[in-house]
Protein backbone atom coordinates (compact mmCIF):
# COMPACT_ATOMS: atom_id res chain seq x y z
CA UNK A 1 0.00 0.00 0.00
CA UNK A 2 1.40 3.38 -0.95
CA UNK A 3 1.70 6.41 1.36
CA UNK A 4 -1.21 8.28 -0.27
CA UNK A 5 -3.58 5.35 0.27
CA UNK A 6 -2.46 4.99 3.89
CA UNK A 7 -3.05 8.71 4.42
CA UNK A 8 -6.54 8.54 2.90
CA UNK A 9 -7.43 5.53 5.08
CA UNK A 10 -6.17 7.37 8.18
CA UNK A 11 -8.23 10.40 7.17
CA UNK A 12 -11.29 8.19 6.74
CA UNK A 13 -10.84 6.45 10.10
CA UNK A 14 -10.31 9.74 11.92
CA UNK A 15 -13.36 11.31 10.27
CA UNK A 16 -15.55 8.36 11.18
CA UNK A 17 -14.32 8.38 14.77
CA UNK A 18 -14.88 12.13 15.15
CA UNK A 19 -18.41 11.92 13.77
CA UNK A 20 -19.31 8.86 15.86
CA UNK A 21 -18.51 10.95 18.93
CA UNK A 22 -20.34 14.07 17.71
CA UNK A 23 -23.29 14.76 19.98
CA UNK A 24 -26.61 14.10 18.27
CA UNK A 25 -25.06 12.45 15.21
CA UNK A 26 -27.04 9.56 13.72
CA UNK A 27 -24.69 6.57 13.72
CA UNK A 28 -26.51 4.99 10.77
CA UNK A 29 -25.57 8.04 8.71
CA UNK A 30 -21.94 7.65 9.81
CA UNK A 31 -22.03 4.02 8.65
CA UNK A 32 -23.45 5.13 5.28
CA UNK A 33 -20.74 7.80 5.05
CA UNK A 34 -18.06 5.16 5.71
CA UNK A 35 -19.42 3.08 2.84
CA UNK A 36 -19.42 6.14 0.58
CA UNK A 37 -15.83 6.94 1.55
CA UNK A 38 -14.73 3.38 0.80
CA UNK A 39 -16.39 3.58 -2.59
CA UNK A 40 -14.62 6.87 -3.28
CA UNK A 41 -11.28 5.26 -2.41
CA UNK A 42 -12.00 2.23 -4.58
CA UNK A 43 -13.09 4.23 -7.60
CA UNK A 44 -10.90 7.31 -7.42
CA UNK A 45 -8.02 6.56 -5.03
CA UNK A 46 -8.80 9.69 -2.97
CA UNK A 47 -11.55 11.04 -0.77
CA UNK A 48 -13.54 14.10 -1.76
CA UNK A 49 -13.53 17.22 0.45
CA UNK A 50 -14.59 16.68 4.06
CA UNK A 51 -17.28 19.34 3.69
CA UNK A 52 -19.05 17.11 1.13
CA UNK A 53 -19.31 14.23 3.59
CA UNK A 54 -20.36 16.53 6.45
CA UNK A 55 -23.08 18.18 4.35
CA UNK A 56 -24.39 14.85 3.14
CA UNK A 57 -24.17 12.71 6.26
CA UNK A 58 -24.40 15.01 9.28
CA UNK A 59 -27.53 16.48 10.75
CA UNK A 60 -26.80 19.86 9.15
CA UNK A 61 -29.79 22.16 8.85
CA UNK A 62 -28.26 25.60 8.28
CA UNK A 63 -25.84 24.53 5.57
CA UNK A 64 -22.35 26.01 5.55
CA UNK A 65 -22.81 27.74 8.90
CA UNK A 66 -22.94 24.33 10.57
CA UNK A 67 -20.57 22.51 8.22
CA UNK A 68 -17.45 24.58 8.94
CA UNK A 69 -17.29 23.91 12.72
CA UNK A 70 -17.72 20.17 12.15
CA UNK A 71 -15.03 20.12 9.46
CA UNK A 72 -12.74 22.12 11.78
CA UNK A 73 -13.29 19.56 14.54
CA UNK A 74 -12.41 16.71 12.17
CA UNK A 75 -9.32 18.58 10.95
CA UNK A 76 -8.16 19.07 14.56
CA UNK A 77 -8.55 15.32 15.12
CA UNK A 78 -6.51 14.69 11.96
CA UNK A 79 -3.76 17.05 13.14
CA UNK A 80 -3.68 15.37 16.55
CA UNK A 81 -3.45 11.95 14.91
CA UNK A 82 -0.36 13.08 12.99
CA UNK A 83 1.48 14.00 16.22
Amino acid sequence: MDAQTRNEIRKMKTTISALMNLEGQDRQLVAEMAEDMLTDLETGDTLVELSYYVRRYCNVIDGSEEVRPIVSKIESHLAAAED
